[in-house]
Protein backbone atom coordinates (compact mmCIF):
# COMPACT_ATOMS: atom_id res chain seq x y z
CA UNK A 1 0.00 0.00 0.00
CA UNK A 2 2.07 2.99 -1.26
CA UNK A 3 -0.74 5.31 -1.98
CA UNK A 4 -0.55 8.64 0.28
CA UNK A 5 -3.83 10.98 1.12
CA UNK A 6 -4.21 12.58 -2.42
CA UNK A 7 -4.54 9.31 -4.14
CA UNK A 8 -6.88 7.49 -2.02
CA UNK A 9 -9.16 10.61 -1.57
CA UNK A 10 -9.23 10.53 -6.04
CA UNK A 11 -9.75 6.51 -5.58
CA UNK A 12 -12.84 7.36 -3.02
CA UNK A 13 -14.17 9.70 -4.87
CA UNK A 14 -14.10 7.93 -8.16
CA UNK A 15 -15.41 4.43 -6.79
CA UNK A 16 -17.82 6.08 -4.05
CA UNK A 17 -19.04 9.10 -5.84
CA UNK A 18 -19.38 10.73 -3.31
CA UNK A 19 -18.01 14.21 -1.30
CA UNK A 20 -14.84 13.40 0.34
CA UNK A 21 -15.43 16.39 2.78
CA UNK A 22 -18.32 15.12 4.35
CA UNK A 23 -18.31 12.67 7.82
CA UNK A 24 -17.26 9.64 5.84
CA UNK A 25 -14.61 7.10 6.56
CA UNK A 26 -12.78 5.32 3.68
CA UNK A 27 -10.87 2.21 4.98
CA UNK A 28 -8.40 0.50 2.19
CA UNK A 29 -7.05 -2.68 3.01
CA UNK A 30 -3.96 -4.04 1.49
CA UNK A 31 -3.86 -7.46 -0.96
CA UNK A 32 -2.46 -9.30 2.03
CA UNK A 33 -4.64 -7.35 4.64
CA UNK A 34 -1.97 -7.25 6.45
CA UNK A 35 -2.19 -3.07 6.83
CA UNK A 36 -4.67 -0.91 6.66
CA UNK A 37 -5.52 2.96 5.71
CA UNK A 38 -7.97 5.35 6.95
CA UNK A 39 -9.11 8.32 5.17
CA UNK A 40 -11.26 11.23 6.70
CA UNK A 41 -12.07 14.73 6.37
CA UNK A 42 -11.46 16.05 10.16
CA UNK A 43 -12.94 19.85 8.95
CA UNK A 44 -9.13 21.29 8.86
CA UNK A 45 -7.99 18.80 6.67
CA UNK A 46 -7.80 15.01 5.36
CA UNK A 47 -6.32 12.46 7.94
CA UNK A 48 -4.75 9.70 7.28
CA UNK A 49 -4.87 6.68 9.71
CA UNK A 50 -2.35 3.60 8.55
CA UNK A 51 -1.98 0.70 10.59
CA UNK A 52 0.52 -2.47 9.83
CA UNK A 53 -0.14 -5.74 11.73
CA UNK A 54 3.25 -7.61 12.31
CA UNK A 55 1.31 -11.02 13.13
CA UNK A 56 -1.80 -12.11 11.48
CA UNK A 57 -3.94 -10.36 9.05
CA UNK A 58 -7.62 -8.61 9.15
CA UNK A 59 -10.51 -10.79 8.38
CA UNK A 60 -12.65 -8.26 5.70
CA UNK A 61 -15.19 -10.11 4.44
CA UNK A 62 -18.05 -9.10 2.24
CA UNK A 63 -20.81 -11.00 2.75
CA UNK A 64 -23.30 -8.67 2.31
CA UNK A 65 -21.74 -6.74 -1.33
CA UNK A 66 -20.64 -7.92 -4.85
CA UNK A 67 -18.00 -5.57 -5.29
CA UNK A 68 -15.37 -4.22 -2.71
CA UNK A 69 -17.22 -1.44 -1.25
CA UNK A 70 -19.38 -1.89 1.67
CA UNK A 71 -21.01 0.07 4.27
CA UNK A 72 -20.23 -1.16 7.67
CA UNK A 73 -21.02 0.95 11.38
CA UNK A 74 -17.53 2.67 13.27
CA UNK A 75 -18.21 -0.43 15.89
CA UNK A 76 -17.98 -2.77 13.34
CA UNK A 77 -14.38 -1.14 12.03
CA UNK A 78 -13.40 -1.08 15.81
CA UNK A 79 -14.09 -4.89 16.04
CA UNK A 80 -12.25 -5.48 12.89
CA UNK A 81 -9.35 -3.90 13.67
CA UNK A 82 -9.22 -5.22 16.91
CA UNK A 83 -8.44 -8.62 15.03
CA UNK A 84 -12.63 -10.02 15.63
CA UNK A 85 -14.32 -11.43 12.88
CA UNK A 86 -17.68 -9.61 12.35
CA UNK A 87 -20.04 -12.23 10.18
CA UNK A 88 -21.73 -13.74 12.88
CA UNK A 89 -21.90 -10.89 15.68
CA UNK A 90 -25.22 -9.57 16.02
CA UNK A 91 -25.94 -6.09 18.11
CA UNK A 92 -29.03 -6.65 20.34
CA UNK A 93 -31.56 -3.77 20.48
CA UNK A 94 -30.86 -0.77 22.89
CA UNK A 95 -33.36 1.93 24.13
CA UNK A 96 -32.27 4.76 21.32
CA UNK A 97 -33.91 8.57 21.66
CA UNK A 98 -35.84 9.24 18.50
CA UNK A 99 -34.33 12.07 16.45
Amino acid sequence: MRKGHEALARQAKNIFDVNILESYWFVFFSKHRRSVKILWWDKSGMALFHKKLDLGQYHWNNINSTSNDLSIEFWQLQLILDGIEITNIKRRKRFKIKD
